[in-house]
C-alpha cells in the first residue's frame, strides 16, 4: 500500500524516525482527556490515508485543484473531491473531509495547533457534533446498549445477530476484564421516569472497581494510540531492539519492553485499521 510519490512524517527512512508527536501520545506529550477520542479517530484515519494509494490520489487531486485559478472548473470541483474522500473513508471516521488536505493528513494531532489555520479547533467542534454509527464503536466504546430494532444497522456492519455481535465484542474487547456481554429487554409501555429508576437500580449492581467510561474507555484508546506509535516506529524501518533503544533515549524508558511486545503492538494497530476501514 506504500506510495513512492510522497514523503510523509510517518513514512521516513530507517535513519529518520517519525517526529515524536506521531508516536508519543502519553509520556512527554500529555494528551488531554477531552481530546483522546478525537485524537484516536484522527490518527488512525490519517494513518490509513497515508498508506492507501487510492486515498493519496484524492489528496493529490485536491492539491492540484486548489492550486488552479479560482475561475477554473478544477478549482470549483474541490468540494466534490473532499466529498470523495469522506465517502471513501465511510461513516466510521468523522474527519474524512479534512483528511483530503495534505497539510492536515501529514500533521499529527498534537502539532495541529502550531499550524496557521485553526484546524484542531475545527476538528474538535466537528467531533463534538458527531454521532458515530454502530460499527464505529467496535474499538472505541466499552459499553453499548443494543436493541433488537438496531440489528439492521449491525447487519450492515457484518453483525448478523446477537450471537455474532457477542462473539465480535468478546474478540475485540478481549484485553479488558471489565467488559460484559448482555441484553436489555425494555418494556416501552412504562413511563421514562420508571425506566430510569429501574436502570438506576441495575447500575447499583455494578462490579466493584469496574471503573467508568472516562477511566476505562480512554485508557483503552490510549493503549491503541500507543500501539499505533509502536507500529509507526517499526514501519519506519526500525527493528524492535532499535525502537526500544530509541524510545528509551527519548522517554527515559522504552515504549515497549521486549521484542514480542513491539510486534504485538503493530499487529494490534493493523487490526484496528482493518476493522475501522474494512469496507473502504
Amino acid at each position: 500500500m506504500g506510495n513512492p510519490q510522497r514523503k510523509s512524517p510517518n513514512r521516513p527512512s530507517a535513519s529518520e524516525p517519525p517526529i515524536r508527536e506521531a508516536w508519543d501520545f502519553d509520556k512527554g506529550n500529555a494528551l488531554p482527556d477531552d481530546e483522546v477520542e478525537a485524537c484516536y479517530f484522527f490518527e488512525f484515519g490519517r494513518e490509513f490515508v497515508l498508506h492507501s494509494d487510492r486515498c493519496w490520489q484524492v489528496v493529490l487531486k485536491l492539491e492540484k485543484a486548489q492550486a488552479a485559478p479560482k475561475t477554473s472548473r478544477k478549482r470549483r470541483g474541490c468540494l466534490s473531491i473532499i466529498k470523495e474522500m469522506a465517502d471513501f473513508l465511510g461513516k466510521a471516521n468523522p474527519f474524512g473531509c479534512y483528511l483530503a488536505t495534505r497539510t492536515v493528513v501529514e500533521t499529527p494531532w498534537q502539532k495541529l495547533r502550531q499550524l496557521p489555520e485553526p484546524w484542531q479547533e475545527e476538528l474538535l467542534e466537528l467531533w463534538s457534533k458527531w454521532e458515530p454509527p454502530p460499527e464505529a464503536h467496535a474499538f472505541a466504546v466499552p459499553l453499548r446498549l443494543v436493541l433488537e430494532t438496531e440489528f439492521d444497522a449491525y447487519a450492515r456492519a457484518g453483525w448478523a445477530g446477537f450471537d455474532a455481535w457477542a462473539f465480535r465484542q468478546r474478540h475485540i474487547q478481549r484485553e479488558s476484564k471489565n467488559h460484559q456481554i448482555g441484553w436489555f429487554s425494555i418494556d416501552w409501555d412504562y413511563r421514562d421516569d420508571v425506566l430510569k429508576k429501574s436502570f438506576a437500580e441495575f447500575l447499583k449492581q455494578r462490579p466493584k472497581n469496574s471503573g467508568t467510561r472516562d477511566d476505562r474507555g480512554r485508557k483503552k484508546l490510549r493503549q491503541h494510540l500507543k500501539a499505533l506509535g509502536g507500529k509507526r516506529l517499526l514501519d519506519a524501518g526500525m527493528t524492535a531492539p532499535q525502537a526500544s533503544k530509541y524510545t528509551a533515549k527519548v522517554l527515559g524508558q522504552p515504549l515497549y519492553n521486549g521484542d514480542r511486545s513491539w510486534y504485538q503492538a503493530r499487529q494490534r494497530a493493523n487490526s484496528i485499521l482493518s476493522g475501522m476501514f474494512s469496507s473502504s
